[in-house]
């Protein structure tokens, strides 16, 4: 009956964990833990800055968890997606793969402003190539 119980213990922290120290995470995955908010889009070919909620149009927040490998999208504080996701790679550049979409973001971690941000590229199919797409900037919260 112990061991029962401390497995349902274990499973119920692992699903609700959201934070660094709570529980396990994957190496691969563990410096993207936690909750992002975008604060600057660079648009494309055009290279326009949208910098803020107000000019970007709306508020967006991420959040990566790295014990689940879950990767969920909040636009004005409803949900829009949700995926399992791993880390791996798109052409040779380095990516954030949607498994449950069947697409990826390549990555970079960028200084801006001196602080660090998450930089994603417009999301893409699986094997294939977007041209000229937008840069999505997060700061971790």
């Amino acid at each position: 009956m112990k061991g029962l119980l401390s497995i349902l213990v274990l499973g119920l922290t692992l699903l609700t964990c959201d934070r660094e120290d709570c529980c396990v995470l994957t190496p691969e995955l563990a410096e993207f833990h936690g909750e992002w908010k975008l604060e600057r889009v660079t648009n494309g070919f055009a290279q326009l800055e949208l910098i803020g909620s107000d000019e970007i149009g709306y508020q967006e927040n991420l959040y990566i968890n790295a014990a689940n490998k879950t990767f969920i999208v909040q636009i004005d504080n409803l949900p829009k997606e949700m995926s399992r996701l791993e880390k791996g790679k798109q052409g040779d550049l380095d990516a954030l793969i949607l498994l449950d979409e069947g697409m990826y973001h390549w990555y970079s971690f960028e200084l801006w402003k001196n602080k660090e941000y998450l930089v994603l590229y417009q999301k893409c199919p699986i094997d294939a190539f977007l041209a000229d797409g937008s840069y999505y900037y997060y700061s971790k919260q």
